[in-house]
């Protein structure tokens, strides 16, 4: 029997595929609320969720105690954001194709 415990953790969310498969996931589950609320693109709302998540992890891993480790933290989790974000795109256009 499978066990839904611990489903989704934050090891998980916090690793590479893991953002990426919440990222597009969100971006899928928000992308048609957010087209009703302006008009955007979709690069928008995986940007969003994205920088939402790199913000979440630099939160919970990152060090803030010194001016230099407040800069290291900004900066991976900044570099990690637009990887996240590159990666999600590709991901999700290569979903709405196959669907279309």
């Amino acid at each position: 029997m499978f066990n839904f415990e611990n489903f989704v953790t934050i090891d998980y969310i916090l690793s590479f595929p893991g953002m990426v498969v919440l990222v597009v996931l969100f971006t899928q589950g928000t992308k048609s609320l957010a087209d009703k609320i302006a008009d955007n693109k979709t690069k928008y709302v995986v940007l969003f969720w994205a920088v939402f998540f790199a913000v979440f992890g630099a939160l919970w891993n990152g060090g803030f105690s010194t001016v230099r480790e407040i800069a290291e933290t900004c900066l991976v989790w900044l570099a990690n954001a637009f990887i996240v974000w590159f990666a999600s795109r590709k991901a999700y256009e290569d979903i709405v194709e196959r669907k279309q």
